[in-house]
Protein backbone atom coordinates (compact mmCIF):
# COMPACT_ATOMS: atom_id res chain seq x y z
CA UNK A 1 0.00 0.00 0.00
CA UNK A 2 2.85 2.79 0.90
CA UNK A 3 5.05 1.94 -2.65
CA UNK A 4 1.04 2.32 -4.55
CA UNK A 5 0.76 5.90 -2.58
CA UNK A 6 4.47 6.50 -3.20
CA UNK A 7 4.23 5.83 -6.98
CA UNK A 8 0.80 8.17 -6.84
CA UNK A 9 2.72 11.01 -5.58
CA UNK A 10 5.56 10.43 -7.72
CA UNK A 11 3.19 10.78 -10.85
CA UNK A 12 1.02 13.33 -9.35
CA UNK A 13 4.78 15.64 -8.77
CA UNK A 14 5.66 14.63 -11.97
CA UNK A 15 2.61 15.99 -13.84
CA UNK A 16 2.63 19.33 -11.39
CA UNK A 17 6.10 19.98 -12.26
CA UNK A 18 5.25 19.38 -16.28
CA UNK A 19 2.67 22.24 -15.51
CA UNK A 20 4.75 24.68 -13.93
CA UNK A 21 6.95 24.23 -16.79
CA UNK A 22 4.57 25.15 -19.31
CA UNK A 23 3.22 27.92 -17.70
CA UNK A 24 6.37 29.23 -17.15
CA UNK A 25 7.78 28.66 -20.57
CA UNK A 26 4.83 30.55 -22.24
CA UNK A 27 6.18 33.93 -23.75
CA UNK A 28 5.63 36.19 -21.03
CA UNK A 29 5.63 38.98 -23.73
CA UNK A 30 3.36 37.45 -26.29
CA UNK A 31 1.77 39.95 -28.61
CA UNK A 32 -0.73 40.43 -31.40
CA UNK A 33 -0.89 44.18 -32.66
CA UNK A 34 -2.16 46.07 -35.69
CA UNK A 35 -2.47 49.10 -37.38
CA UNK A 36 -4.07 51.33 -40.18
CA UNK A 37 -4.08 54.11 -42.07
CA UNK A 38 -6.19 55.62 -44.70
CA UNK A 39 -6.10 58.79 -46.24
CA UNK A 40 -7.86 60.99 -49.12
CA UNK A 41 -7.96 64.08 -50.89
CA UNK A 42 -10.86 65.02 -53.57
CA UNK A 43 -9.70 68.30 -54.76
CA UNK A 44 -11.39 70.85 -57.72
CA UNK A 45 -9.19 71.47 -60.28
CA UNK A 46 -11.33 72.95 -63.12
CA UNK A 47 -14.28 73.73 -65.00
CA UNK A 48 -15.61 73.01 -68.40
CA UNK A 49 -18.53 73.34 -70.41
CA UNK A 50 -19.35 71.64 -73.97
CA UNK A 51 -17.79 74.80 -75.39
CA UNK A 52 -14.34 73.81 -73.76
CA UNK A 53 -12.47 74.46 -70.29
CA UNK A 54 -13.50 77.78 -68.53
CA UNK A 55 -12.83 79.34 -65.05
CA UNK A 56 -15.74 78.27 -62.22
CA UNK A 57 -19.37 79.81 -63.68
CA UNK A 58 -21.06 82.01 -61.64
CA UNK A 59 -23.94 80.16 -61.92
CA UNK A 60 -22.22 77.16 -59.97
CA UNK A 61 -22.16 76.48 -55.67
CA UNK A 62 -19.84 74.60 -54.20
CA UNK A 63 -20.55 73.93 -50.52
CA UNK A 64 -17.65 71.56 -48.78
CA UNK A 65 -18.47 69.76 -45.36
CA UNK A 66 -16.03 67.22 -43.82
CA UNK A 67 -16.87 65.70 -40.60
CA UNK A 68 -15.63 62.33 -38.74
CA UNK A 69 -18.18 59.53 -37.45
CA UNK A 70 -18.46 58.97 -33.54
CA UNK A 71 -14.93 56.32 -33.04
CA UNK A 72 -15.20 52.99 -32.08
CA UNK A 73 -12.17 52.09 -29.83
CA UNK A 74 -12.62 48.99 -27.03
CA UNK A 75 -9.53 47.55 -24.79
CA UNK A 76 -11.17 44.56 -23.46
CA UNK A 77 -10.31 44.26 -19.60
CA UNK A 78 -9.42 40.38 -19.59
CA UNK A 79 -6.15 40.84 -20.22
CA UNK A 80 -3.81 43.55 -21.22
CA UNK A 81 -4.37 45.34 -24.26
CA UNK A 82 -4.28 49.04 -25.61
CA UNK A 83 -6.15 50.54 -28.59
CA UNK A 84 -5.82 53.81 -30.08
CA UNK A 85 -7.56 56.04 -33.09
CA UNK A 86 -7.28 59.32 -34.32
CA UNK A 87 -8.92 61.53 -37.16
CA UNK A 88 -8.33 64.60 -39.20
CA UNK A 89 -11.09 65.90 -41.32
CA UNK A 90 -11.16 69.23 -42.84
CA UNK A 91 -12.24 71.82 -45.85
CA UNK A 92 -9.03 73.31 -47.74
CA UNK A 93 -11.09 76.80 -48.85
CA UNK A 94 -11.21 80.33 -47.17
CA UNK A 95 -14.85 79.71 -48.20
CA UNK A 96 -15.96 76.32 -47.36
CA UNK A 97 -19.28 77.36 -48.48
CA UNK A 98 -18.31 79.11 -51.91
CA UNK A 99 -15.71 76.53 -53.01
CA UNK A 100 -13.50 77.04 -55.98
CA UNK A 101 -10.54 75.40 -58.24
CA UNK A 102 -7.73 74.41 -56.16
CA UNK A 103 -9.89 73.87 -53.00
CA UNK A 104 -10.35 70.68 -51.58
CA UNK A 105 -11.72 68.15 -48.96
CA UNK A 106 -9.40 66.05 -47.00
CA UNK A 107 -9.52 62.90 -44.44
CA UNK A 108 -7.31 60.42 -42.58
CA UNK A 109 -8.27 57.65 -40.13
CA UNK A 110 -5.33 56.14 -38.19
CA UNK A 111 -6.21 53.11 -35.79
CA UNK A 112 -3.68 51.06 -33.76
CA UNK A 113 -3.63 48.74 -30.97
CA UNK A 114 -2.27 45.16 -29.20
CA UNK A 115 -2.89 42.15 -26.83
CA UNK A 116 -1.20 40.22 -24.39
CA UNK A 117 -1.79 37.59 -22.85
CA UNK A 118 -3.69 36.26 -20.57
CA UNK A 119 -7.04 37.53 -22.34
CA UNK A 120 -5.93 40.30 -24.40
CA UNK A 121 -8.20 42.51 -26.91
CA UNK A 122 -8.27 45.22 -28.47
CA UNK A 123 -11.18 47.03 -31.18
CA UNK A 124 -11.01 50.13 -32.99
CA UNK A 125 -12.75 51.21 -35.97
CA UNK A 126 -12.68 54.98 -37.48
CA UNK A 127 -15.11 56.62 -40.46
CA UNK A 128 -14.62 60.01 -41.56
CA UNK A 129 -16.89 61.04 -44.30
CA UNK A 130 -17.09 64.20 -46.32
CA UNK A 131 -19.12 65.74 -48.97
CA UNK A 132 -18.51 68.57 -52.14
CA UNK A 133 -22.03 69.62 -53.03
CA UNK A 134 -22.26 71.21 -56.63
CA UNK A 135 -25.67 73.35 -57.37
CA UNK A 136 -26.07 74.77 -60.86
CA UNK A 137 -28.56 77.47 -61.26
CA UNK A 138 -27.83 77.81 -64.95
CA UNK A 139 -29.05 76.61 -68.12
CA UNK A 140 -26.21 74.64 -69.45
CA UNK A 141 -24.32 71.39 -68.31
CA UNK A 142 -20.86 72.07 -66.28
CA UNK A 143 -18.44 69.10 -65.82
CA UNK A 144 -16.19 69.62 -62.74
CA UNK A 145 -12.61 67.34 -62.90
CA UNK A 146 -11.28 66.49 -59.70
CA UNK A 147 -8.22 65.27 -58.48
CA UNK A 148 -8.60 62.33 -55.82
CA UNK A 149 -5.38 61.29 -54.08
CA UNK A 150 -5.46 58.40 -51.85
CA UNK A 151 -3.08 55.74 -49.70
CA UNK A 152 -3.42 53.14 -47.65
CA UNK A 153 -1.15 51.47 -44.88
CA UNK A 154 -1.89 48.43 -42.82
CA UNK A 155 -0.05 46.31 -40.88
CA UNK A 156 -0.94 43.40 -38.45
CA UNK A 157 1.46 40.91 -36.66
CA UNK A 158 1.25 37.81 -34.01
CA UNK A 159 4.34 36.80 -32.11
CA UNK A 160 2.97 33.22 -31.29
CA UNK A 161 0.71 30.42 -31.59
CA UNK A 162 -3.56 31.12 -31.35
CA UNK A 163 -3.06 34.45 -32.03
CA UNK A 164 -5.09 36.82 -33.73
CA UNK A 165 -4.42 40.09 -35.73
CA UNK A 166 -6.11 41.86 -38.75
CA UNK A 167 -6.36 45.31 -40.28
CA UNK A 168 -8.49 47.48 -42.50
CA UNK A 169 -8.32 50.49 -44.48
CA UNK A 170 -10.90 51.57 -47.17
CA UNK A 171 -11.34 54.70 -49.21
CA UNK A 172 -14.85 55.25 -51.02
CA UNK A 173 -15.87 58.52 -53.29
CA UNK A 174 -19.21 57.93 -54.67
CA UNK A 175 -21.08 60.92 -56.94
CA UNK A 176 -24.77 60.98 -57.19
CA UNK A 177 -26.54 63.39 -60.05
CA UNK A 178 -29.72 64.77 -59.73
CA UNK A 179 -31.39 66.84 -62.22
CA UNK A 180 -33.48 70.17 -62.20
CA UNK A 181 -36.23 68.70 -61.02
CA UNK A 182 -34.59 66.75 -57.80
CA UNK A 183 -34.70 62.98 -59.53
CA UNK A 184 -31.28 60.74 -59.34
CA UNK A 185 -30.33 59.84 -62.70
CA UNK A 186 -26.71 59.12 -62.14
CA UNK A 187 -23.86 57.25 -60.20
CA UNK A 188 -20.62 56.80 -59.81
CA UNK A 189 -18.87 54.97 -57.10
CA UNK A 190 -14.84 54.96 -56.91
CA UNK A 191 -14.06 52.00 -54.45
CA UNK A 192 -10.35 51.41 -52.76
CA UNK A 193 -11.18 48.25 -50.05
CA UNK A 194 -8.27 46.77 -48.70
CA UNK A 195 -7.62 43.88 -46.33
CA UNK A 196 -5.16 42.26 -44.74
CA UNK A 197 -5.15 39.25 -41.96
CA UNK A 198 -2.09 37.98 -39.85
CA UNK A 199 -3.27 34.39 -38.84
CA UNK A 200 -1.93 33.94 -35.18
CA UNK A 201 -1.27 30.21 -35.83
CA UNK A 202 1.07 30.99 -37.96
CA UNK A 203 2.74 33.41 -36.05
CA UNK A 204 2.69 35.68 -39.23
CA UNK A 205 3.58 39.46 -39.72
CA UNK A 206 2.03 41.47 -42.40
CA UNK A 207 2.19 44.60 -44.17
CA UNK A 208 0.31 46.28 -47.36
CA UNK A 209 0.65 49.44 -48.48
CA UNK A 210 -0.26 51.40 -51.62
CA UNK A 211 -1.29 54.79 -53.15
CA UNK A 212 -2.75 56.45 -56.62
CA UNK A 213 -3.42 59.98 -57.86
CA UNK A 214 -6.37 60.00 -60.58
CA UNK A 215 -8.57 62.47 -62.08
CA UNK A 216 -12.36 62.01 -62.76
CA UNK A 217 -14.70 64.32 -64.18
CA UNK A 218 -18.45 64.91 -63.03
CA UNK A 219 -22.07 66.33 -64.46
CA UNK A 220 -23.99 69.04 -62.82
CA UNK A 221 -26.65 69.02 -64.98
CA UNK A 222 -28.31 72.55 -65.98
CA UNK A 223 -30.92 73.43 -62.81
CA UNK A 224 -29.51 70.09 -60.84
CA UNK A 225 -27.50 69.11 -58.05
CA UNK A 226 -24.38 66.52 -57.56
CA UNK A 227 -22.97 65.22 -54.62
CA UNK A 228 -19.66 63.88 -54.60
CA UNK A 229 -18.82 62.00 -51.18
CA UNK A 230 -16.02 60.77 -49.36
CA UNK A 231 -15.61 57.89 -47.27
CA UNK A 232 -12.48 56.83 -45.35
CA UNK A 233 -12.49 54.18 -42.99
CA UNK A 234 -9.51 52.44 -40.85
CA UNK A 235 -10.23 49.27 -38.09
CA UNK A 236 -8.64 46.90 -36.47
CA UNK A 237 -8.59 43.75 -34.25
CA UNK A 238 -6.08 41.71 -32.11
CA UNK A 239 -6.58 38.82 -29.55
CA UNK A 240 -4.68 37.10 -27.62
CA UNK A 241 -6.35 34.36 -25.48
CA UNK A 242 -5.74 33.25 -22.18
CA UNK A 243 -2.69 30.16 -22.10
CA UNK A 244 -4.29 26.79 -21.98
CA UNK A 245 -1.74 25.75 -20.13
CA UNK A 246 -3.13 27.32 -16.91
CA UNK A 247 -5.60 24.23 -17.74
CA UNK A 248 -2.60 21.84 -17.16
CA UNK A 249 -1.80 23.42 -14.34
CA UNK A 250 -4.93 23.34 -12.21
CA UNK A 251 -4.95 19.68 -13.46
CA UNK A 252 -1.45 19.22 -12.08
CA UNK A 253 -2.91 21.05 -8.41
CA UNK A 254 -5.30 18.84 -8.20
CA UNK A 255 -3.21 15.24 -8.93
CA UNK A 256 -0.98 16.63 -5.83
CA UNK A 257 -4.45 17.67 -3.54
CA UNK A 258 -5.64 13.90 -4.99
CA UNK A 259 -2.36 11.86 -3.79
CA UNK A 260 -2.30 13.63 -0.49
CA UNK A 261 -5.83 12.50 0.39
CA UNK A 262 -4.64 9.34 -0.65
CA UNK A 263 -1.76 9.34 1.71
CA UNK A 264 -3.17 10.38 4.64
CA UNK A 265 -5.90 7.71 4.37
CA UNK A 266 -3.34 5.18 3.84
CA UNK A 267 -1.24 6.67 6.74
CA UNK A 268 -4.30 6.74 8.93
CA UNK A 269 -5.07 2.98 8.01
Amino acid sequence: MMVLGLKNRMIATMVAAFGVIIVLSSPANAIATFSASSSATVTITGFSTTSGPVSKPLTLLIDGISEPDAPNSTALTGGAATATISNTTSVISSTPTDMVAGDAISQLATTSGSASSPGGQALTAQLTNGEIFFGNAGLEDITVTLGIDWAYTLMASTSNANQMAWAVASIIVDTLIFDSIGDQVGVDIFHVDEFTTANGLNSTFETLTDSATLAVDVIVLAGGTTSVGLFVDAEGYAEVPAPSSLILFCLAILGVGFSRKRLTRQLSA
